[in-house]
């Protein structure tokens, strides 16, 4: 399913005279999956050429369109609109924390008012202009047509973005997705009868969004409580070097300035501007710190200490991109929305890519986990499993990276690689031993984990890569372990943390050679010997047949013991995944 589904219609308002403009909104209609969809509403031109009143009349046109269908929420799109690289990702993550009782939803927009995250992934707009992708909810179609007109021979009062800012966000509940999904084209405008860039629309965006409204209360509170009772006390202005007061009484402007305008300060990034601030709210609070806790002015150091926690709370406040989901619940991303049969059929067909991909170049590979429990259980899934586990020599882990890096991977998966800048959290907790392929056509994120640009999220293979040791080596390694195991205390040699957890666990014999460590139960003390896993063996899985350990009975032992006996029935639910959306991969991005 394509995000943009969701909506019951959608328009691109377009002049006849811009074939041009036309063009390339179907290409970005492509890119989304929506070029069938989108329905072409050719833009009324009024007798008096005004472009503004043109838009105006067009838009109101739809809507009266749209009741008059009875369509429960329809979208309306401009010919210049221009999605960023993840808009079908973000579409999704918003749609799924949009509250029901929604009026206006924006899907990019030129905030003119602060307005606070409703969610991760939302905003509570109070005031804003644009009108390049709004989404409209039944619920406002006649509040609009009520107070507009529709005759071509008016005279423009007021153009429709205008009008929303100062008529319907203030009594309505208006969203946008965060981050913005649709932006606007540099192109020659109708309307301005100029060029016109719009590169400044998402500067203006981050400076005008801010966290939580109470915690942006508290961080003000504190600034300004510490800021008058310091420059009342006398003691702290003659205690200081002069030089101090340059950088104290600059990172407290630039705060002022930023609360009297209230964030907007004339396309500048004030939510930068407060990092600077606080930088500066550092330097003074580490250099007038330890002077003064030397000289025993301990309430001063206090006062100085609560400056800088409000400047802190604030940066912290208006930086939205730096943990975005910091005390914001999502109320509306629930469990039922794990659709399991989509999952497992997109996870079905990657793992057919990827067997051929290993097939073709010779690499060793085999189903683990709960994806091998379920290929012995039932020839298929467990039914509630969300995610597909394979096991894979080093060396050959390193050949599938090779074989990414020269693109030879399907246009539809990545592999993220632990080196990754931007590798998921889930890649990097597992020190460096585990690969993910990923679809690029769905969003599939982990726990408490929140959209971003910086990486992939899609639904993903896990790749867990093992190492083996020589006979020798594994010899001397294992009679090392062994000699620790059978001393009286652990106390007695430093061990790190990781060989603690294998000591302790469970006792394993050490004695064995040509071992294999299974690196996602590092701590339990997992290891095999060759012959439990190789040569492989086959067994069904879905419709074809995949690689396995010789002796899986065992093998599974280890790792679950009782491996037959199915989990309660609580338990019988999906255990990584927190949200999932799938789309068609012909309509992808």
């Amino acid at each position: 399913m394509n995000p943009f589904d969701f909506f019951d219609e959608i328009f691109c308002i377009n002049l006849d005279s811009r074939p041009d403009r036309w063009s390339s909104f179907l290409k970005e209609a492509r890119r989304v999956g929506i070029a069938h969809r989108v329905k072409r509403f050719p833009a009324i031109v009024p007798p008096s050429k005004n472009g503004a009143l043109g838009c105006k009349l067009s838009t109101l046109s739809i809507i009266k369109k749209a009741k008059n269908k009875n369509l429960k929420n329809f979208l309306i799109l401009e010919d210049d609109v221009v999605f960023k690289k993840n808009a079908l990702k973000n579409l999704s993550v918003s749609i799924s924390q949009l509250p029901v009782d929604w009026d206006m939803f924006y899907l990019g927009l030129n905030l003119t008012k602060e307005s606070f995250k409703h969610s991760q992934n939302l905003v509570n707009v109070k005031g804003g202009r644009s009108t390049h992708a709004v989404a409209y909810s039944n619920s406002v179609y006649q509040d609009i047509l009520d107070e507009n007109s529709l005759e071509p021979s008016q005279k423009l009062d007021i153009p429709i973005d205008v009008y929303y800012e100062t008529k319907i966000h203030p009594k309505k509940n208006i969203y946008c997705s965060c981050p913005m999904i649709a932006l606007q084209r540099e192109a020659y405008s109708d309307i301005e009868k100029r060029n016109v860039n719009y590169s400044w629309l998402e500067t203006n965006f981050s400076s005008l969004v801010v966290r939580k409204k109470s915690l942006l209360a508290l961080g003000y509170c504190l600034f300004f409580v510490g800021l008058m009772m310091l420059v009342t006390a006398t003691s702290f202005l003659t205690l200081q070097p002069k030089f101090i007061f340059v950088p104290f009484l600059l990172s407290s402007f630039i705060t002022l300035v930023i609360f009297f305008c209230k964030g907007k300060v004339d396309r500048v990034c004030s939510d930068k501007l407060q990092i600077f601030a606080f930088d500066i709210g550092v330097f003074v609070f580490i250099f007038t710190g330890f002077k003064l806790i030397a000289s025993g002015f301990l309430f001063l150091f206090l006062l100085v200490l609560i400056w800088a926690a409000g400047l802190a709370l604030l940066a912290f406040c208006r930086n939205t991109e730096f943990y975005p989901g910091y005390g914001l619940a999502n109320k509306e991303k629930k469990e039922k929305d794990i659709d399991l049969q989509g999952l497992h059929k997109r996870l079905m067909s990657m793992m057919m890519n990827v067997d051929d991909i290993c097939k073709k170049n010779k690499i060793t590979y085999w189903l683990d986990a709960g994806t091998l429990l379920g290929a012995v259980r039932g020839g298929d899934f467990i039914p509630w499993d969300d995610d597909l586990d394979i096991c894979m020599p080093y060396e050959d882990a390193q050949k599938l990276k090779k074989i990414y890096k020269s693109k030879q991977f399907p246009k539809n998966l990545t592999l993220q690689m632990f080196e990754d800048r931007w590798a998921s959290k889930a890649i990097k907790r597992k020190f460096g031993t585990t690969l993910k392929i990923r679809d690029k056509n769905s969003i599939a994120l982990e726990g408490n984990e929140f959209v971003t640009d910086r990486y992939e999220q899609g639904v993903f293979i896990d790749i867990f890569v093992v190492n083996t040791l020589p006979e020798e080596k594994s010899n001397i390694f294992l009679n090392f372990l062994d000699n620790i195991q059978h001393s009286r205390s652990l106390k007695e040699i430093r061990l790190n943390t990781i060989g603690k957890a294998i000591l302790l666990k469970k006792n394993v014999s050490l004695k064995s050679s040509k071992i294999i460590k299974h690196p996602e139960d590092l701590a339990k003390g997992v290891w095999w010997q060759k012959d439990v896993i190789f040569p492989l063996g086959e067994k069904v899985f879905g419709k074809v047949r995949l690689p396995v350990p010789r002796n899986f009975d065992q093998y599974l032992k280890d790792l679950y013991g009782d491996y037959m006996k199915l989990p309660s029935k609580k338990n019988q639910k999906p255990k990584h995944l927190s949200f999932l959306r799938l789309w068609d991969k012909e309509k992808g991005l």
